[in-house]
């Protein structure tokens, strides 16, 4: 069914469970159409940090979308945000009481509440080209499903009131970042910065950073054109 909502100029590999979809990506040999992984549980998510990602069985869309680019790892900055924005974006299209935030720099919100998270892999390839990973988790029909030792949380159904088919959601997604990552190669994450700015969940909010030993606290001003968090400190913008 997904291979008819997105056709066949990506390829589609799908799983009853992995330990990980970004992981299987890395392995598998790059190909000249993009390529997508889906698992129904992950026995090893990951999350930002290496954190570990909740997996409930059949409930949250588990997706990873790798693709070449022709740029540099150095050329990449800003990936992540984008491929939030698209998520965000492609949410908002389906159902308009979808009204997603993006939290610097990989999670997605809905109503106040965490929803899903994007984690990027980018690997160098020969002749200048670059193989990106990019994960998406999102809570899609999690209502009544308790999560251990995660707060704040809540899933599409929770939003609508109702389960919805992870098949249309994920290839609305996946319509929205086949369409977008042609932009980012061309142009970057400026075009995106508008959005960004629309989307973004810190923003006027206080925030603290850690960087190396020392934790910066102050108040979030969006984000700079290479994706960098804005923080007004006492002392000024850093």
């Amino acid at each position: 069914k997904l291979q008819k909502l997105i056709g066949n100029d990506i390829s589609i590999d799908i799983f009853e469970s992995l330990p990980s979809t970004n992981d299987y990506l890395k392995d598998e040999a790059p190909l000249s159409k993009p390529r997508v992984c889906i698992a129904e549980h992950q026995t090893s998510g990951r999350g930002r940090m290496g954190r570990s990602w909740t997996s409930p069985f059949g409930r949250i869309i588990y997706c990873s979308y790798s693709q070449m680019f022709m740029k540099d790892i150095s050329e990449m900055a800003g990936l992540g945000l984008v491929v939030g924005i698209l998520t965000a974006k492609a949410l908002e299209d389906m159902d308009s009481r979808l009204k997603p935030q993006l939290k610097w720099p990989n999670d997605i919100y809905l109503e106040g509440k965490k929803a899903g998270g994007i984690l990027i892999d980018l690997l160098a390839e020969a002749n200048g080209y670059c193989k990106a990973v990019m994960g998406i988790g999102l809570n899609v029909n999690m209502k009544g499903c308790p999560l251990k030792g995660v707060e704040k949380w809540t899933s599409l159904e929770d939003v609508v009131g109702q389960k919805l088919d992870r098949n249309v959601v994920l290839a609305e997604i996946i319509r929205f970042l086949s369409q977008g990552l042609e932009t980012f190669l061309k142009h970057g994450l400026e075009p995106f910065l508008p959005d960004w700015r629309r989307l973004d969940f810190l923003n006027n909010n206080k925030v603290s950073l850690s960087s190396g030993q020392k934790v910066y606290t102050g108040i979030a001003k969006g984000i700079n054109p290479q994706g960098h968090l804005c923080l007004e400190l006492p002392q000024g913008l850093k």
